[in-house]
């Protein structure tokens, strides 16, 4: 009798971990977040620092997702600002950035379908900045 009652708990403490188990499983493959970073490469400007990185993200199971490419800046003090982002297609080789120079405030960088060239300049006088938002440009 005593074993029998020591087999009955044992089977509702199993069953009572395989539902848990398999409920987070569950919950990870319909929508579970992942993020892996590939590469990160570093290029300076005199206004901050350029990052290029190449990640893998995905929400769920994330089967045969194509990787991610992102163009940062990273300013001073401040929030870092995506300039560019791009997710090639399956089993396709573009966009993919390529090609990233700088060249004092200048970026250049290329994805395979077009080129790209972005000047950052801050801005001299903050207090022309400063009307000119109150006032709603």
């Amino acid at each position: 009798m005593r074993s029998k009652r020591l087999f009955v708990w044992f089977g509702v403490g199993l069953s009572v971990c395989l539902a848990f188990i398999f409920g987070r499983l569950y919950q990870h493959t319909s929508n579970g977040y992942s993020y892996s970073l590939v590469s990160e490469q570093h290029f300076d400007i005199p206004v901050g620092n350029m990052v290029l990185r190449e990640y893998q993200e995905h929400i769920g199971l994330g089967v045969l997702e194509a990787q991610k490419q992102a163009l940062t800046l990273e300013r001073n003090g401040a929030a870092p600002l995506t300039i560019y982002e791009s997710q090639a297609g399956f089993q396709e080789s573009f966009p993919e950035v390529h090609s990233v120079q700088t060249d004092g405030n200048t970026i250049t960088w290329a994805d395979g379908i077009f080129e790209y060239k972005l000047n950052v300049q801050p801005i001299e006088n903050r207090t022309e900045y400063e009307k000119r938002k109150s006032t709603g440009w």
